[in-house]
């Protein structure tokens, strides 16, 4: 009797049983003929135990390579994989698994290895959270976790898992690690540009506003210092009367300064730099802001400190905002200390190095929670203040090439530090250079300007000089009274042309127009943007000269001597 296909091993013990007992209990009643069948049994049984037996081993053989095939899936897997149980104790961990976790995966089933304690932070917190949640819905959940490397920082990663529960109360999770650290750097990028931006957009509206503001103030000081220029000559026999005016000059001249600083932040506005003596710019700047203030100043230099090229006029600007912010963060008396050295902090290739300037105040500090926003533009801590000063400051030091960082502990003060590369250009000389000689002269000159009180008192400074004046609003109306006066055999000896128009000719354009009528023409520009690309590329362009509202006679007198040389 042949055994079925997956025939019960019993039945097929129960059959062999019962052709044996045929065999041994029968044997002398049996006819020849039943043991022949019976052997011929034993034999085809036998050779069924054997095909089981290869069927047996083959599928072990397929089995075995499965879960082969299974654990080298698991094992090189592109994604991290764990499997932990209830307590959150890793039982499984993939290659990729191991090392991100900086497990060995020889200790993971010697001793307990708790998932938690790779964990940094508040993501152990939030993974036992998880562990719960996941467990009692036994389906998919997902959260973010910090997790410690092995290099000693943290690797970001998306944790997602589901739950399986057998008997018992026998459950496992099965999870999956994404990394996501390079996406969290790319987005702490994007979030940093996205700022960077934001702050750029702030400081082009208020260069816009600035410009404007600079070019009418500067158009207004040239009026009262043209005034007070000519007062100051006509009052040579009154001694009292000259010392108002020079006060009033003084103080115009402060004026000058403080409205090309708003040029800081115009379009187009960059540096005119020069090489300054630290020591000497430091003193001058730190003294005047302090003057009348509680507080003292304790210098601090090192020898030989290497000169800086920048432009004086920002450079002060900046460290005048500095010592402000310590004198209105210090109540009461106190020091403000002023140092600075020669340091490095590049490469090597940088042979000129750097020099290192920190101004420390012992005032009330800045809470930690604000420092990341102090160079913001309009962000301020002070009622009434604008919130400018120190968005000012890191523009123009970024300007120069250079950088501004702050150190700062509540109630124990705060430490400016600014950093500048250093130059080995020799010191300009600070001696005043004497003021030219003021002579009577013969000549026409043609000014074009849009703003009347220009129109009008520039003139009268001409003819103090002797020069005879013609005016014109704009460069089309400028360029046609320069021909027609060419025409009449009366022409213009040079011409002061206003760089910005509204609403007219440009100076560029307006210079070109001139040229046409007579490439010879003398042109002057004159303008209150003394830091615009058109201001500091004037010879380039085809000016003769330029002139920086507001200025004085003697350096009106100084540009014309030298252009009608």
């Amino acid at each position: 009797m042949r055994r079925q296909k997956n025939q019960p091993d019993s039945t097929l013990r129960q059959q062999a049983e019962k052709v044996v007992y045929k065999f041994e209990g029968g044997a002398q009643s049996a006819h020849p003929f039943d043991l022949v069948s019976a052997l011929e049994e034993l034999r085809v049984y036998g050779a069924e135990l054997e095909i089981q037996n290869e069927e047996l081993v083959q599928s072990r053989a397929e089995a075995e390579n499965a879960q082969k095939k299974y654990f080298q899936h698991f094992d090189l897997a592109p994604v991290a994989m764990i499997r932990l149980d209830r307590a959150g104790v890793i039982r499984e961990a993939n290659l990729l698994a191991a090392a991100m976790l900086s497990v060995p995966r020889s200790t993971i089933h010697a001793s307990p290895i708790y998932f938690a304690a790779r964990l940094r932070g508040e993501s152990n917190q939030t993974f036992h959270r998880h562990l719960k949640i996941a467990f009692t819905s036994l389906k998919p959940e997902a959260c973010e976790l910090s997790v410690r490397n092995a290099a000693g920082g943290e690797t970001y990663v998306r944790l997602q898992s589901i739950a399986s529960r057998g008997e018992n109360d026998w459950a496992d999770l099965f999870v999956t690690l994404t990394d996501l650290t390079d996406h969290k750097r790319a987005e702490a990028e994007r979030s940093a540009l996205e700022r960077t931006l934001l702050q750029r957009q702030k400081l082009e509206n208020i260069g816009t506003l600035a410009g404007g503001i600079a070019h009418d103030f500067n158009n207004i000081l040239q009026v009262i210092i043209s005034r007070l220029s000519m007062a100051e000559s006509l009052a040579t026999s009154d001694p009292l009367l000259l010392e108002h005016i020079e006060g009033a000059c003084r103080a115009a001249t402060r004026a000058t300064g403080l409205s090309r600083r708003l040029l800081t932040f115009s379009k187009g506005g960059s540096p005119t730099r020069q090489a300054l003596d630290v020591e000497e710019m430091l003193r001058s700047s730190v003294d005047f802001v302090l003057s009348g203030s509680p507080l003292k100043a304790e210098f601090l230099f090192e020898a030989a400190l290497r000169p800086v090229l920048v432009d004086p006029v920002q450079f002060g600007q900046v460290i005048e905002n500095v010592v402000i912010n310590a004198r209105e963060a210090t109540p009461g008396e106190g020091t403000v200390f002023i140092r600075a050295r020669n340091g490095r902090r590049g490469p090597a290739s940088d042979k000129n190095g750097w020099v290192i300037i920190e101004i420390e105040d012992q005032g009330t500090g800045i809470p930690a929670a604000v420092q990341d926003r102090i160079f913001e533009v309009c962000f301020t801590t002070k009622p009434g203040n604008s919130g400018i000063g120190l968005a000012t400051t890191k523009s123009i030091m970024e300007q120069h090439g250079g950088s501004v960082a702050i150190r700062s502990q509540v109630d124990h003060g705060t430490t400016v530090t600014l950093f500048l590369p250093a130059t080995n250009q020799e010191l300009l000389l600070r001696a005043v250079p004497p003021a030219p000689e003021i002579q009577k002269r013969l000549g026409r000159i043609l000014l074009i300007d849009d703003e009347k009180m220009i129109l009008e008192v520039v003139p009268l400074m001409l003819k103090g000089l002797g020069y005879e004046c013609a005016v014109a609003e704009c460069g089309i109306e400028g360029c046609e009274v320069y021909l027609r006066a060419k025409q009449e055999r009366r022409p213009f000896a040079a011409v002061l042309l206003d760089g910005t128009i509204p609403g007219g000719v440009g100076g560029k354009g307006a210079l070109k127009l001139l040229q046409k009528a007579d490439p010879e023409a003398r042109v002057v520009l004159c303008s209150g943007y003394a830091n615009s690309d058109l201001f500091l590329r004037a010879e380039e362009l085809g000016f003769k000269g330029r002139l920086a509202k507001p200025f004085t006679v003697p350096e009106l007198v100084a540009t014309l001597n030298q252009v009608l040389a």
